[in-house]
C-alpha cells in the first residue's frame, strides 16, 4: 500500500488497515490480537496520530470490538464485527524526502474458544510517498580546451548551470 504526503489527494493522508478474524466464536467467547507498528525508515513525526489512539478511535464505534493499548479482542454475538479498520494518519511535511516505509504487525493471538487459533497474514506494508518539490542543480560544460587560439573553441570553456524546481518525480 502507498500514502502520499498529500491532503488534497484521493488517500487524504490516510493509511488504511482493517484487522479481521475469520471462524466462528460463540456468543461472549473472545479472540484478541496484539498490533504493533513498526517505525522501519519513518519517525514518530511522520504521523499525527499514533497506533493506540486510532485503534481506541475505531474501536468505539464497533460492535463487539474493544481496544486495550495496542490489544484488540473480539467478541463473538450476533451483530458483532468481526473486522475493524483503522487509520494512522500521515503528517505532511515540508521536507524532501526519499520513501519512507512501515509496517503493522499482528502477534499473540489468543482465544477462549475452544478451536485452535493463529495468524494468516503477520504484517502489512506501506510506502509514505514524498509530495514536495524538488529543487536540483545541473551544470554541464565543455569537456576540453585546447591552447590554440586559431580553433573553433577560442580558447574559452563555457559552462551552463541550471536550476530545476519541479514536483517530486514520485507525485
Amino acid at each position: 500500500m502507498t500514502v502520499t504526503e498529500n491532503s488534497s489527494d484521493a488517500d487524504n493522508n490516510r493509511a488504511r488497515f482493517t484487522i479481521s478474524y475469520s471462524g466462528l466464536l460463540a456468543n461472549n467467547e473472545t479472540a484478541s490480537v496484539d498490533v504493533a507498528h513498526v517505525l522501519g525508515d519513518t519517525a514518530v513525526a511522520d504521523y499525527t496520530n499514533d497506533l493506540t489512539t486510532a485503534l481506541q478511535a475505531a474501536a468505539a464505534g464497533a460492535d463487539g470490538v474493544t481496544a486495550s493499548g495496542t490489544t484488540l479482542t473480539f467478541t463473538g454475538g450476533s451483530g458483532n464485527d468481526t473486522n475493524l479498520d483503522f487509520s494512522l494518519i500521515i503528517a505532511d511535511d515540508t521536507a524532501t524526502e526519499s520513501l519512507e516505509n512501515f509496517q503493522i504487525g499482528l502477534s499473540n493471538p489468543q482465544t477462549d474458544a475452544p478451536v485452535p487459533i493463529g495468524i494468516t497474514k503477520p504484517s502489512a506494508a506501506t510506502t509514505i510517498l514524498d509530495n514536495d518539490n524538488l529543487i536540483e542543480f545541473s551544470v554541464s560544460g565543455t569537456t576540453s580546451v585546447t591552447e590554440d587560439g586559431s580553433d573553433a573553441d577560442n580558447n574559452q570553456a563555457t559552462y551552463t548551470c541550471l536550476l530545476y524546481t519541479s514536483p517530486s518525480p514520485r507525485d
